[in-house]
């Protein structure tokens, strides 16, 4: 669905795209869990972009 709302805003419920990408392939998810092992690494690098 998520990718059907991106690629072709299809299927995207209440949300609305500001946009399509319809060349995009994929998406990457994070686990805080898993940068809690590699020393916070995405934490201080991408900090200052969230809320």
């Amino acid at each position: 669905m998520t990718l059907d709302s991106l690629t072709r805003k299809a299927n995207c419920g209440p949300y609305a795209t500001h946009g399509t990408w319809p060349t995009l392939r994929g998406l990457m998810t994070w686990s805080i869990n898993g940068d809690r092992y590699s020393n916070r690494e995405f934490h201080k690098t991408f900090d200052g972009c969230f809320g």
